[in-house]
């Protein structure tokens, strides 16, 4: 279980299990995690559901990196959209409300 000290770097390739705020974001479902700066997105899912929303969840799944998907602009070049740096992914999650 993850608490205030939890470090995804440290986790990369493992099972993992945590609690966190559910959040949506323009990129896919995160969970914001007490103690990191940096949201995890859950693999596959593109939002909460209402009721999960801005809620206290417990996920478990294998946790990765994903590298950047933004492709350099060319100067002049209009923004393109993605994630323009890494970010942690859990894959084959499974999650619930958390008490």
């Amino acid at each position: 279980m993850a608490d205030a000290s939890f470090d995804p770097a440290e986790h990369v390739g493992e099972p993992v299990t945590f609690r966190g705020t559910a959040w949506n974001a323009a990129a896919g479902a995160t969970v914001a995690v007490s103690g990191s700066n940096r949201p995890i997105y859950i693999g596959g899912l593109t939002s909460w559901s209402g009721e999960l929303e801005g809620k206290a969840v417990e996920v478990s799944g294998v946790l990765r990196l994903r590298e950047a998907d933004v492709p350099p602009a060319e100067e002049g070049d209009l923004p393109l959209h993605g994630l323009d740096t890494a970010t942690f992914v859990v894959d084959g999650a499974e999650w619930a409300a958390a008490d």
